[in-house]
């Protein structure tokens, strides 16, 4: 019986991802996030769904929605190395982005809750996965956009 369920959901996998790519290559993106909304409804412990949902975001440049999808990700402590390589990698991208704008107030806000952010899920990825490469990489690529920042923060003053 566990297996057929098994099977079963696999089978619906397979299918939103046929039909989540097709909405891709034809520029639907919302349309896409919107399946992926229904079969995250239906079969929440699943988590490519969270992970699609986080790329289509990425290439949209909402980056701020992909940390959210992952954020949700991560309460499914199976899927936690992923989710936290994932999490780092929004992070840096939110990262670059603000790098990228002119210094306000608000900004600046953002920045520094970002940078707290990155600091504390490095820590955890460390704790667990301190020998994998791809983890160490990207929270050195994160660490590097947060004292580039520094550093022209510190130019301008």
């Amino acid at each position: 019986m566990s297996s057929e369920i098994v099977r079963l959901s696999e089978h619906k996998e397979k299918a939103l991802m046929k039909r989540v790519d097709t909405l891709i290559q034809y520029g639907a993106y919302e349309t896409a996030i919107g399946c992926c909304d229904q079969f995250i409804e239906a079969n929440p412990e699943i988590a490519n769904a969270y992970v699609i949902k986080h790329e289509i975001h990425i290439n949209m440049q909402k980056y701020e929605e992909s940390l959210q999808d992952i954020n949700k990700l991560l309460h499914n402590r199976r899927y936690e190395r992923k989710g936290l390589f994932l999490k780092l990698l929004s992070l840096n991208l939110l990262l670059e982005k603000s790098r990228l704008r002119l210094v306000s107030g608000s900004s600046l806000e953002k920045e520094t809750s970002y940078a707290q952010e990155l600091k504390k899920t490095a820590e955890k990825a460390l704790v667990h996965y301190k020998g994998d490469t791809q983890i160490v990489y990207i929270i050195v690529e994160g660490y590097q956009l947060i004292g580039m920042r520094l550093l022209s923060c510190w130019k301008s003053i």
